[in-house]
């Protein structure tokens, strides 16, 4: 989030939404989150911050899952 963020002041070519989704996808949606609200990027953005819920949900869901089942 924040080296996008960097190249979004300065004109540069941007990291796609996709590519910032991955990270949360697999497994660490609380940095993601974390870096959307310390770099205040993306916040405003509904476009991204629902895929972003669902992959919250997603997390937590898997997570239950493994905790459940396997410790």
């Amino acid at each position: 989030m924040g080296i996008d963020k960097w190249k979004a002041k300065g004109g540069r070519w941007r990291i796609s939404e996709w590519h910032l989704m991955i990270p949360g996808i697999l497994g660490g949606i609380i940095g993601v989150m974390a870096g959307m609200k310390v770099f205040h990027h993306k916040t405003r953005k509904t476009s991204f911050k629902i895929p972003i819920i669902l992959i919250f949900m997603l997390n937590v869901g898997y997570w239950y899952f493994f905790y459940r089942y396997y410790v």
